[in-house]
Formats: C-alpha cells, sequence, structure tokens
C-alpha cells in the first residue's frame, strides 16, 4: 500500500465502486385473510450495484448466494425479493439474471419454486425507480 511522504497513512487516489451483496435475510410472510394465498418466508437480498460493467461476474455470486440460502432456507420460503441500488435498471437486472440462470438447472429449479420472484430498484433515499419480475417472461 502506498504511503503518504511525512504522514504515514495510506494514500488513495480514488475511490473504487465495486458491486455488493449487502444483506440477505429471510422473512416471515402472513397469509393474505380474504384470500386463498399462502404465508411462507421471502428471500431478501440486498444488492449496491455502482459498477454495471461487472454485473455479469457479479451475478454469477448473487446467483450462488440465492441457491445456497435457498437450499439451507425455511422450506416454506415462496418469494423473493431482490432490491438493488445502483446504476441498474430493474428489467436490465431481470433480463442478466435470466441469462446467469440458463444453464444453472439447480438455479432454475429452486427459482420455479417461488410463487413470487421480483426485483426493486431504488434510489438512495428509499424511493422505488422500477420494479421487474425474476421469472422468465
Amino acid at each position: 500500500m502506498a504511503r503518504r511522504p511525512g504522514r504515514g497513512g495510506p494514500c488513495y487516489r480514488g475511490i473504487v465502486a465495486t458491486n455488493e451483496i449487502r444483506e440477505v435475510t429471510f422473512r416471515p410472510v402472513a397469509p393474505d385473510p380474504g384470500d386463498a394465498a399462502e404465508g411462507g418466508y421471502a428471500l431478501y437480498i440486498s444488492l449496491e450495484v455502482p459498477d454495471p460493467q461487472h454485473l455479469l461476474g457479479f451475478l454469477e455470486e448473487v446467483v450462488i448466494r440465492f441457491k445456497a440460502e435457498r437450499m439451507t432456507g425455511p422450506p416454506d420460503a415462496r418469494f423473493m425479493l431482490i432490491t438493488l441500488v445502483g446504476e441498474v435498471s430493474a428489467a436490465d437486472f431481470a433480463q442478466a439474471w435470466q441469462g446467469a440462470i440458463s444453464n444453472d438447472a439447480p438455479a432454475r429449479a429452486l427459482l420455479g419454486t417461488l410463487h413470487q420472484a421480483d426485483v426493486m430498484q431504488g434510489d438512495a433515499q428509499g424511493r422505488v425507480i422500477g420494479q421487474a419480475s425474476l421469472f422468465a417472461s
């Protein structure tokens, strides 16, 4: 690591933005009392995607994490929501997701066990900018 002359601390020439999985959790979903909809659990994956040029490589990591969490999570996990903040639209992420799992039979099978799987893009203030389904259209 480079050091600044006379200061002894690290020298950073710039901040490198990297894509990151911020949080992965399961949350209970109550059944809808006026409908036949089942409850269960939802898998929430929160992403930061400031570097869209490296989305495809990053998606490999996200898919691996999805498979691990889904296989070890509650058996009645029926929903998934991926939230992302960054420079990738929800529609572009969903399209890239479909490409990432197209040759991954376990990922496709695990996704197929879900009743709903969506991605939502938000801004830094928490407002929703876009939403798309992760199921093939």
